[in-house]
């Protein structure tokens, strides 16, 4: 099924502000007296990995460490920024193809073959509305349409 550029934009920004939610969470689930010890190992390969371009692999290994150990927090805030940094990636991809595509459709793309298949009265009939729409009478080009 293909999801129309803006739908997807748009459930992208909802996973977004949800990712953003989440982390604001986490952040409060931290109490602030106790001070966290160094980051684990996984921590400091996934930042290696995503430093060189292997954001991907950089989050598989963050998921796997924070099901392992939940509580974390370094684990999670890093496993977020990179999922942050990955949905604005795919929003910029996004809002770059929609501008690319026009999405703006002059006429039916099937008009050519339907005007084909019309008999002679309603080419005939198509032939003076065009004459009324090239001469900007829109209203008349309407009105010979209609009938």
């Amino acid at each position: 099924m293909v999801v129309p550029p803006r739908r997807r934009c748009r459930d992208v920004v909802a996973t977004l502000a949800a990712l953003v939610f989440m982390s604001t969470a986490f952040a409060a689930d931290r109490t602030p007296h106790v001070t966290d010890p160094l980051p684990s190992d996984e921590v400091t390969r996934a930042n290696a990995l995503a430093a060189a371009g292997h954001r991907d692999e950089a989050i598989a290994l963050l998921e796997l460490r924070v099901s392992t150990f939940p509580n974390d927090a370094a684990a999670k805030q890093t496993l977020l920024s990179l999922r942050i940094a990955a949905t604005e990636e795919e929003i910029r991809r996004l809002l770059g193809e929609q501008a690319k595509s026009k999405e703006l459709m002059i006429g039916d793309p099937d008009y050519e073959s339907a005007r084909a298949r019309a008999d002679t009265a309603v080419n005939q009939r198509l032939d003076i509305a065009e004459s009324f729409a090239h001469n900007r009478k829109y209203a008349e080009a309407a009105m010979v349409c209609n009938a």
